[in-house]
């Protein structure tokens, strides 16, 4: 049996030089190494030559800048730098966004709008972009545990009542809800309620029966007054009546002085205006204010004005699943549906409820979302 070798006899079999040697497996490695060098360095060189920006790509474009995905330089204006917000703006107009109660750093366009990951839309923002922000202090992460909404101020200024409305016993017959709920062209939102279009067909106001002119909508009582005077004293000069009453001139003799219309005329004046401006009667039938104001109505155009809701994907749903109508019976009790209505059809397995479904990141007046 042979005996183990000490660590200086190992040492000595080894070749301290070994590594000058030729060996043809290094040569080949490195004449591989240079030459893959040498073919990168003439692809980029070409490329740059040749103005072809396709190789640095990482994925396709998004479709909605498919038409940019030969013009990198319209969007990277440096080099190898993460594209700013100005490329992104000078294209897409985006109000500042500040989550509620929070004033953190403007994130960049980027953070949440990533390019070059294939085919998709831009605008399917994820929630945890959202999350990351708003569950510091609302605790808002789902539909499930999202807080009850916002509503616009209920009081209208308005004497209206809903139930009235579509009851079968009105002259004109029931009205529906699309006879004043009329939808914008886009669909998502209605039309502002005006008088000439919604409700001077039932709700027209004369003076009296005796005079045909209608009382002009929108103003106040002293222009109504004024204008009720001048309707009335030109009936009184048209009435055969009173032209008899101021005779005609008689040659050599002064003309008869002119009948004393004062006292008739403010009589049939106070009469007139007492029927428009008295509580539940005329103008105070629908409008609040007294004998001296009308108080202009404040209806809003979104009754959630820190969300978005489209009425037109839901128009397959009849708007009694969602509003109250029928029962309606006071304009400050207007059915707006809270959280729970849309938990009904929204939520995990079920329709949409992502926070982008009715939050838009850049709205029209920031204001509104702080």
């Amino acid at each position: 049996m042979s005996q183990p070798k000490s660590s200086k006899e190992l040492a000595q079999r080894i070749d301290p030089v070994y590594y000058r040697r030729r060996h043809p497996l290094r040569r080949v490695r490195f004449l591989l190494g240079a030459g893959l060098s040498a073919g990168a360095a003439l692809w980029i060189a070409a490329s740059f030559a040749l103005s072809g920006e396709a190789i640095y790509v990482r994925g396709d474009m998004a479709p909605a800048h498919a038409s940019l995905a030969n013009a990198c330089s319209r969007c990277h204006t440096e080099a190898f730098a993460a594209v700013c917000d100005g490329s992104c703006l000078s294209c897409h107009g985006a109000g500042p966004h500040v989550p509620l109660g929070e004033t953190p750093p403007e994130p960049r366009c980027a953070s949440c709008h990533a390019e070059h990951q294939g085919r998709a839309r831009l605008a399917a923002v994820a929630d945890g972009h959202c999350n990351a922000c708003h569950a510091r202090h609302r605790g808002v992460t789902s539909i499930e545990n999202h807080v009850q909404f916002e509503r616009a101020p209920l009081d209208q200024n308005l004497r209206f009542n809903h139930r009235d409305h579509l009851s079968k016993d009105l002259l004109l017959g029931p009205l529906t809800c699309a006879d004043c709920h009329r939808p914008q062209p886009d669909g998502r939102d209605f039309r502002p309620i005006r008088f000439e279009e919604h409700c001077a067909r039932c709700h027209r106001e004369r003076l009296d029966p005796e005079v045909g002119e209608q009382v002009p909508h929108g103003i106040q009582p002293p222009q109504l007054r004024d204008w009720a005077a001048a309707v009335l004293l030109r009936r009184l000069l048209d009435d055969p009546a009173s032209k008899s009453a101021r005779g005609s001139a008689t040659p050599g003799r002064a003309p008869p002085a002119p009948p004393d219309w004062t006292s008739e005329l403010l009589a049939r004046r106070d009469a007139a205006l007492k029927a428009l401006l008295t509580p539940g009667r005329g103008c105070l039938l629908c409008h609040e204010g007294d004998a001296e104001r009308i108080v202009a109505p404040s209806i809003p155009s979104n009754w959630l004005p820190k969300a978005r809701f489209d009425h037109k994907t839901h128009r397959v749903e009849r708007c009694g699943t969602c509003h109250g109508a029928e029962s309606n019976t006071e304009a400050q009790a207007v059915d707006v549906p809270g959280i729970q209505s849309c938990r009904a059809c929204h939520g995990e397995g079920r329709a949409s409820a992502t926070c982008a479904t009715c939050h838009a990141y850049h709205p029209p007046d920031p204001a509104a979302w702080r």
